[in-house]
């Protein structure tokens, strides 16, 4: 078979699909931003493992004529492929649980330190070459409100403890008995959160509007590593300015890549890096989650031989 990986495939995995008897083709993760240079490359390939900037629309799976699986690199696949146009083709879709939780569990807490600590002011301070120390505020103490209760929710919450937090947790499907931290409403959380971290798919909707930011402790922080779409960009630029919401961190924007910022949502940069900074979608861009996804992304295309 021939199997295209946007976003590159390393050497190692190349020789493992080839003595399997398998062609891979790594191409940038750009290459396919462009639907119409997607549509065209895609006919020639057997399976399509996703690991880029693309979107795999139904014009892309109805020009895929010999494709006979698509590999997510990651778990929510549904905003970024046409499940249904999938499912019409009979092509079924593989996604990679919990390869990268450690990778964008670890990343939300280097967001949570840097909030803590105004870390971005400060670097942003020192790339200008200003001397300019920031009085931020230790986690230890704090209480970490997280949205979500999955793999990378409970890797959070344990490392948390490390540094001597008190965790709540609210989930849509309840109370988990093997999750760490302390169970709570919705209000609950929001009212008694020092910091709150989003850990959800995206179609779990809007969950941080107004109301929610305004139930929100003064002072407070958000962090959302999960999916823009979850927080009403325009009443957290509100809460933001007014000071309500001390700051947020992000490793997700409403549009990513080149057009992130002049996007509608990009006021949102205006008001400094002390109140609002992001980091472009890389929570599981480590070394070891990448190796992860790519094995697991193997080991789902040996199924189909």
């Amino acid at each position: 078979m021939k199997i295209l990986f946007t976003g590159g495939v390393p050497d190692n995995i190349r020789h493992e699909l080839a003595d399997m008897g398998h062609e891979a083709v790594g191409v940038a993760a750009d290459a396919y931003v462009d639907e119409a240079k997607f549509c065209e490359a895609i006919p020639e390939y057997d399976v399509y493992v996703s690991g880029g900037l693309e979107d795999c629309t139904k014009a892309v799976i109805d020009s895929a004529h010999k494709l006979k699986a698509i590999v997510f690199l990651g778990v929510d696949y549904k905003d970024y492929i046409d499940e249904k146009a999938a499912k019409s083709r009979n092509i079924p879709i593989f996604n990679t649980p919990g390869g990268n939780s450690r990778a964008v569990a670890e990343l939300t807490i280097m967001l949570l330190l840097m909030a803590a600590r105004n870390a971005a002011k400060m670097l942003e301070d020192s790339s200008q070459k200003k001397w300019a120390q920031q009085t931020g505020f230790e986690l230890k103490g704090k209480t970490l409100g997280l949205v979500g209760s999955g793999p990378i929710a409970a890797q959070v919450a344990q490392i948390a403890a490390g540094f001597d937090m008190s965790v709540l947790y609210w989930s849509r499907s309840g109370e988990k008995p093997d999750m760490p931290g302390q169970y709570c409403a919705w209000e609950s959380l929001l009212s008694r959160s020092d910091l709150l971290s989003l850990h959800v798919p995206k179609d779990a909707g809007v969950l941080i509007d107004r109301n929610a930011l305004k139930q929100m402790k003064t002072g407070s922080i958000l962090i959302n590593t999960a999916r823009a779409a979850l927080v009403d960009p325009e009443s957290l630029y509100d809460a933001l300015k007014s000071n309500h919401i001390l700051c947020a961190g992000f490793d997700v924007f409403y549009t990513e890549g080149k057009d992130t910022w002049t996007c509608p949502q990009s006021n949102l940069f205006s008001l400094g890096a002390d109140k609002f900074f992001m980091t472009p979608h890389a929570g599981w861009c480590s070394r070891e989650a990448h190796a992860n996804l790519l094995n697991m992304a193997v080991a789902a295309i040996a199924m189909l031989t």
